[in-house]
């Protein structure tokens, strides 16, 4: 539901720092659902404050984007590392003290509390690999609490008939949604952890979603010791008791957890340091590693030279003392700036330099697009830092692409109606400004005003129109529809056979 950039906020005596920038995506802003999930991600992870679980330096609402600013790990998921490093390198103390390191960052999400005392109640209900971030320098982290619950949330947040998670490591009450997940649904799914770094595999191999639903609700786990009888018992044991059905015979904690997996190190005698688990990871991504940073390099260097990769927006204008466009001129705000939470104070002429560049990608050593943003300090507005666009020329053809969303939206490029959305146009790069409308039906009209002086993308999101008030009439009559149709019983959401055993009602889900 995001796109997700690199950033770097520089300020006096050569002052720069990477971050990274979490910002709902277009198409999304608009639906409250989804800024309200965002926000409520932002105020959870900024709360949070351990070394094992990733920093959240900032929350901003511009008004149309929530953006999180969250600091830049260099590194990979423990996913990734599992599967290139298959060559024994990566040996089983390292994994078991990956795990102790993650469910310490847990413990630490679990027992989170309000300034007042009131516990969160804070549950991840995603503790995968793919969210477990080994550095380069050996140090483990906890990321991506977008759908983390607390028993603090008003009302239900997860719709009817929806799961959140990935089904392989979801315990039974997350699955039924009922009774509500707390900590120990977390402490489930770190056992479907254990035991893919344990056995080097899933118990669910091969298995579809609703199979390993039914399995799960009807208490069928597989035995790691019929699937995987060469793993040691005390494995086995810690395992079996972190995944039990009953959530009342798991572990109570992550640090309970944590200490039997410690205890199990200890007997193994294999001391595992950071540096020892930075340099397998340093090992197995060498290239990717390099190719990054050579890519982040490179668009440094392109900001240095004023170099824009992303559309221009040109500036409001705006009316003095006020903080809003004028009727007509209605512009695309690109996001304020932004500094880290250690950063010193920026002066008045300092700017924020954003690299636009997709972070999963860029974890592939893929660089993307560049753009360059003006600081505004104490709340003033000012015009775009000053660039060095490519001189004005009267025959320079440059591609244009313009999406608008809703999809049935229509463009008009200075008043000319566009024949598809999105529309792609050759434009001359001489450096005018130009008027691009979009409307809709059941939307507000939405107007930007672009300076074309080399090529590029935009996307504008409508709002949608408010609704007409209620006429006295029919609020007295009431609603002329009549009842919807009934709901299937899904209180339990499973029923029982002939011969007593529990099947999932596929209607259910």
């Amino acid at each position: 539901m995001s796109n997700v950039y690199l950033a770097v906020a520089r300020g006096p005596a050569d002052f720069h720092k990477l971050l990274v920038l979490k910002v709902l995506r277009a198409d999304l802003a608009q639906d409250q659902a989804f800024r309200t999930m965002l926000l409520a991600e932002a105020r959870i992870a900024a709360r949070l404050n351990h070394p094992n679980v990733v920093q959240t330096y900032e929350v901003l609402n511009d008004g149309e984007q929530p953006v999180i600013v969250m600091e830049y790990l260099e590194g990979q998921s423990l996913s990734s590392v599992l599967t290139e490093a298959r060559d024994g390198t990566f040996t089983p103390g390292m994994s078991l003290q990956v795990l102790v390191d993650a469910l310490s960052g847990l413990q630490h999400a679990h027992e989170l509390s309000d300034y007042d005392g009131t516990p969160f109640g804070l549950v991840h209900r995603d503790f995968t690999p793919q969210n477990i971030f080994l550095g380069y320098d050996g140090h483990v982290k906890i990321i991506d609490f977008g759908i983390a619950r607390t028993e603090l949330a008003h009302g239900d947040d997860t719709r009817a008939g929806a799961m959140k998670g990935k089904v392989r490591y979801m315990p039974p009450e997350q699955i039924l949604g009922s009774p509500p997940v707390d900590r120990r649904a977390d402490i489930f799914a770190a056992g479907m952890v254990l035991w893919e770094l344990a056995t080097g595999g899933s118990p669910w191999k091969g298995a579809s979603e609703i199979s390993i639903i039914n399995h799960v609700i009807n208490d069928e786990l597989p035995s790691m010791g019929v699937l995987a009888p060469d793993v040691p018992a005390d494995i086995e044991r810690i395992c079996s008791k972190a995944i039990r059905f009953d959530r009342e015979d798991r572990y109570a904690t992550a640090a309970e957890m944590a200490a039997d997996l410690e205890q199990l190190l200890s007997k193994m005698k294999e001391r595992v340091l950071p540096r020892d688990l930075g340099r397998v990871v340093c090992e197995h991504f060498r290239e990717a590693r390099a190719s990054t940073k050579r890519g982040i390099e490179e668009q440094l260097a392109k900001c240095e030279r004023g170099e824009d990769t992303l559309m221009r927006v040109a500036p409001p204008v705006l009316d003095p003392g006020r903080r809003s466009a004028q009727p007509g001129t209605e512009a695309a705000q690109a996001p304020p700036a932004l500094q880290a939470a250690d950063a010193p104070p920026e002066p008045a002429k300092s700017r924020l330099l954003l690299l636009a560049a997709l972070f999963a990608l860029l974890l592939a050593g893929v660089a993307a697009l560049a753009l360059l943003i003006r600081h505004h300090p104490q709340g003033t507005e000012d015009a775009p830092a000053p660039t060095a666009p490519l001189p004005p020329s009267t025959d320079r053809q440059v591609k244009v692409g313009i999406r608008a969303i809703p999809a049935s939206a229509v463009i008009y490029f200075d008043g000319v109606a566009q024949r598809t959305n999105p529309a792609t146009s050759m434009r001359t790069a001489d450096g005018t400004r130009h008027m691009v409308r979009a409307q809709a039906p059941g939307y507000l009209a939405r107007a930007v005003e672009i300076v074309v002086d080399h090529g590029g993308d935009l996307v504008i999101a409508l709002d949608p129109a408010p609704s007409p008030p209620s006429s006295p009439s029919s609020a007295a009559t009431g609603s002329t529809t009549g009842p919807g149709p009934a709901r299937p019983d899904c209180n339990p959401p499973y029923e029982i056979d002939a011969n007593g055993v529990k099947k999932l009602k596929l209607h259910c889900l």
